[in-house]
Formats: structure tokens, C-alpha cells, sequence
């Protein structure tokens, strides 16, 4: 069991905020989202011990004694930015605290702080070609905060695991969480959420690859997304189950609440509903098939 912590604006996270440093962001063209609460500025310790350290350590100290309680989740949210009434932190701030540590650190004028909407900070690094350099800073320091975090958790119990959402995506935010969340002996894991549909395929390569560019040590979990993007049938799912744990890094069940007796939704494929107990045996048949595998070694084939 891994709680997941959603960093989608819900109203009791925008009143945990509290006084967090607002960011600076660049103004949403759309009507709808103007005079909408701003997010905190990414870089604020402020913000990230309020939102996930203070939720997580309970969670790491509670782990300690419930061996089934074996992490934390975070799911940043970042499809889009405006679409849950404010900025979300995957968005690039242009704070004081972001753009003018940017210009210090690198040695430049610090005469564009008097800029003072995102827009005039965007186009001053664009104009000069600033702007992946700006990009790599916000990189690293988002790297060491993520470090902090985790160190922090670890105190408490240093197995604790760390799963982000869609760190494939690749932003400075997704590259700076994955190198400080992740180390060589407890990675970062990656809810990847690009395999509803086809299963394990190439991608996850790909993913890999770019995980190991960015210096991250990342164990990617590929999506099993079987009662909607397409509705499974039952040995499907097995398929599915022991493909992704033999060639990938494992794998993450969504919505895995369909399969509680007492969920409203119900398992169906292609619009009649489906057995439960056909879907818990197909996990099963899963499971002794990755046990004998992983005993067996590679002569053994499924």
C-alpha cells in the first residue's frame, strides 16, 4: 500500500498552503482561469514540507510496523495546468526566489528583477537564449529539494519507497524530482501512465534511456488500465501482469478500487459484466507464474 498525496489544488491543499511564497507564472490565456489562486513558488521548502513531508512521514513512521505499508505516492498533475483552478507546480515560476537566484547564480545582471510580470522574465531569457539554461537551474535546485525530502523520510526508515506520477513526461520538474527522489540502492519508482493501452512495448525502453540521461536512478511501473482502455479479459490481465513484471520494472493497477466487492463500479468487458473472482484468479495466476519465474530463472517459460 502506497497513499498517494494529489497535487491537483484540492480546497484542503490550497488551505494547507497557507502563506507559502506565491510563484510567479505566466498569465493563462483563457478567460475562465483569470483571479484564480496562484500556486506556491516550486522552489519553496515552505510549501513542499506543508503539502508532502509532513503527510509522508507519518506514512514512513507508520511503515515501520505495517510491513504492508511499503511507501508514499505523489501525482503532480500535470496535464494541465489551469484545469483545477490554479497554477499547478509543473508550471515554470518566474519568482523572485527562482528568477533572481537564476541570475545570481549564473553571474548575470540583476537589473531584469525589476520586470515584474512573468511575461517580461520569460521574453528577457528567450530574447537572449536563456531559456534552457534557465530551465537546467530550476533542474537542480528542484534536485536538491527533492534530495532533502527523501533524506528526511529515510531518517525514519531508510527502505521507504517514493512513486511519482508520470516522470516520463520529462519536464525540469519530472528530471529534478527523479534524480533527487531516486538512489542507487531505493530508485524512484514511475507510475508511467503511457501503457494503458498497449501494454509493455518499446516505450518503456525509451524511458529507461532518458531515465538514465538525466542521472536518475528510476524504476519505471507501467500502467494496467484493463476495465476501460480496452475492458480486459481475465487471462489478458495475466498476460499483462507477468509481461510487465519480467521485462519492465512491475507494474500499477488503475482504478485498483474495481476490485473491492464493494466498489459502485464493476470489471466488464465490452459492456457485460464481468466475474470479480475471474480477475482475482487472473492476479493469482499472475503472481505463481512471476514466483516460479523468478525461482526458475530463465529456462522457464509462462
Amino acid at each position: 500500500f502506497m497513499p498517494a498525496i494529489d497535487l491537483g489544488g484540492s480546497d484542503a491543499e490550497v488551505a494547507a498552503w497557507g502563506n507559502s511564497p506565491r510563484g510567479l507564472y505566466l498569465k493563462p490565456k483563457e478567460e475562465r482561469w483569470k483571479g484564480v489562486p496562484i500556486a506556491p513558488c516550486p522552489l519553496s521548502r515552505t510549501y513542499w514540507e506543508r503539502i508532502f513531508l509532513r503527510r509522508a512521514k507519518a506514512a514512513a513512521e507508520l511503515s515501520r510496523d505495517n510491513p504492508y505499508l511499503v511507501g508514499i505516492g505523489l501525482d503532480p498533475e500535470m496535464y494541465s495546468c489551469w484545469i483545477y483552478g490554479h497554477y499547478m507546480l509543473s508550471g515554470t515560476c518566474f519568482c523572485d526566489r527562482c528568477f533572481g537566484g537564476f541570475l545570481k547564480a549564473r553571474g548575470l545582471p540583476l537589473y531584469p528583477l525589476k520586470f515584474h510580470s512573468a511575461e517580461e522574465r520569460y521574453q528577457w531569457l528567450r530574447k537572449r537564449k536563456l531559456w534552457s539554461d534557465y530551465e537546467r537551474y530550476l533542474e537542480e535546485e528542484m534536485a536538491k529539494i527533492a534530495s532533502w525530502l527523501r533524506e528526511e523520510l529515510h531518517k525514519i526508515n531508510p527502505d521507504f519507497l517514493i512513486c511519482v506520477y508520470v516522470l516520463e513526461i520529462g519536464s525540469w520538474f519530472c528530471r529534478g524530482l527523479a534524480r533527487g527522489f531516486g538512489t542507487p540502492r531505493v530508485p524512484v519508482i514511475n507510475y508511467a501512465e503511457g501503457s494503458y493501452w498497449p501494454g509493455y512495448g518499446p516505450h518503456v525502453e525509451r524511458w529507461m534511456e532518458n531515465f538514465r540521461s538525466w542521472g536518475a536512478y528510476v524504476l519505471p511501473a507501467c500502467a494496467i488500465y484493463p476495465f476501460v482502455h480496452p475492458p480486459f479479459k481475465p487471462q489478458q490481465l495475466s498476460a499483462h501482469l507477468y509481461h510487465l513484471a519480467l521485462r519492465s520494472g512491475g507494474y500499477w493497477l488503475w482504478p485498483g478500487s474495481i476490485l473491492f466487492r464493494d466498489s459502485p463500479r464493476r470489471p466488464c468487458f465490452y459492456g457485460r459484466t464481468a466475474h470479480l473472482k475471474d480477475y482475482w484468479q487472473a492476479i493469482m495466476l499472475a503472481n505463481r507464474e512471476i514466483v516460479r519465474r523468478m525461482r526458475e530463472g530463465e529456462s522457464y517459460r509462462s
